[in-house]
């Protein structure tokens, strides 16, 4: 469920649904917490929900780009040069589109959430102590 979920991310609600009872059911495996609520199954069994899950693993993915921990051309997400910065020095602007096809490319649906962070979490000093920032957040 976790393979490349940058690339295949769904944005319909119905598919989201659907990978979100996978693990509905998987959580019930274990017999001790079969019988209470999903949101306790997932604390209990230190896990989150697919959604929070796609979009740590989008932060994560952006923080690699940004920070050139990947052999990806940095200009695939457009920093903004915006020189009137709230938050952090290292804002994303999303491409302007005719057609509502890229909405929800890994380009332009990052942008709010990365743009959400703080300075502290996008300028940490390896990955390591991104996640730790950005699950603190």
């Amino acid at each position: 469920m976790e393979y490349a979920v940058q690339v295949w991310n769904p944005y319909l609600i119905g598919e989201k649904e659907k990978i979100e009872k996978v693990q509905r059911r998987a959580t019930k495996i274990v017999k001790e917490i079969k019988n209470i609520p999903y949101e306790q199954r997932l604390k209990q069994l230190n896990l989150m929900s697919t959604e929070t899950r796609r979009q740590r693993g989008d932060m994560i993915m952006t923080y690699k780009i940004m920070t050139n921990k990947v052999n990806i051309d940095k200009n695939v997400l457009l920093k903004s040069n915006e020189t009137r910065t709230r938050g952090h020095t290292m804002k994303l602007c999303k491409t302007t589109m005719l057609s509502d096809t890229r909405i929800n490319f890994f380009s332009n649906r990052v942008v709010n959430k990365w743009n959400d962070l703080s300075q502290k979490t996008v300028s940490s000093i390896n990955l390591d102590s991104f996640k730790k920032a950005y699950d603190q957040e």
